[in-house]
């Protein structure tokens, strides 16, 4: 009888445990909000700046897409549980057919300051996208800010990598087409 109430009070230590560290991430202090309208004032995007948790951890962000009676489509949290290994976001922006919120994610500890991992929210399939998963896997290099540019109606150009490397002449600018039903990047000039 013993045994059944320790395993009993072990496993309600571990639930207890998981709920606590749950918490700790979705009850993060909210420094900001910054709202970008889609061009057709259908939808909004929602960027939300996130206090650190350490006192060595940066602020992070949260990225939230709502509709015009502010009900929530999509939601990523780029942050993490010690603050130093997440994301802020930088630039972001919608396509000028408002079918696209594109932006990047900088890196809260520093990490790889070559790269800057651009997203997207597309509103054909209600889903967030990686733009990386469109080139092979590849990087978007941030050479100069910003790290993407918005071509009308809704492609972005981006750097990358011809293949792993940061040399100079290893770089290759591409077009990536948001509502390709395939991965699609072709070079441009």
């Amino acid at each position: 009888m013993k045994l059944f109430w320790l395993q009993l009070g072990i496993g309600a230590f571990v639930i207890a445990s998981g709920l606590v560290g749950r918490a700790h991430l979705t009850q993060r202090k909210e420094l900001g909000t910054k709202s970008i309208t889609s061009p057709d004032g259908q939808v909004r995007a929602v960027l939300i700046t996130l206090a650190p948790t350490t006192d060595y951890g940066g602020e992070e962000s949260r990225v939230e897409i709502r509709d015009q009676t502010s009900k929530l489509l999509m939601v990523k949290d780029f942050s993490s549980s010690d603050s130093n290994h997440g994301g802020v976001i930088g630039d972001a922006e919608w396509t000028p057919d408002s079918q696209f919120f594109v932006f990047n994610v900088e890196s809260s500890g520093g990490h790889q300051p070559w790269q800057s991992p651009v997203w997207f929210y597309s509103r054909i399939d209600r889903k967030l996208h990686e733009i990386l998963d469109m080139l092979g896997g590849r990087p978007v290099l941030q050479l100069e800010p910003p790290p993407f540019q918005i071509i009308a109606p809704h492609s972005v150009r981006v750097t990358t990598w011809i293949r792993p490397g940061l040399e100079p002449e290893n770089e290759v600018t591409l077009v990536v087409d948001l509502a390709s039903p395939a991965p699609s990047a072709s070079p441009t000039p």
